[in-house]
């Protein structure tokens, strides 16, 4: 058997096999998994969940993004016709 993680080896004290692994940390940490109290409460932390029924994209970048080319159209056809 390989360890890939030292450290994991010095917490437990001995090797152990992925199995035995994933078990440890399904008892160590299974009550932190998504959709637990411990996530439902916030406790976890993170971004938080998106506004439930809010989902629209903001309208005022593109509109801005469009006067922007519009500007640089305009600026763009002046200075050719001056040539």
């Amino acid at each position: 058997m390989t360890v890939l993680d030292g450290s994991s080896v010095a917490k437990t004290g001995e090797k152990m096999t992925l199995a035995a692994y994933r078990q440890a940390l399904q008892s160590r940490y299974g009550d932190k998994l998504p959709g637990s109290t411990y996530d439902r409460t916030g406790a976890a932390g993170g971004y938080g969940a998106p506004p439930v029924g809010d989902n629209s994209v903001p309208w005022w970048p593109y509109a801005i993004g469009a006067v922007f080319l519009a500007a640089a159209g305009a600026a763009v056809t002046l200075r050719l016709r001056k040539q």
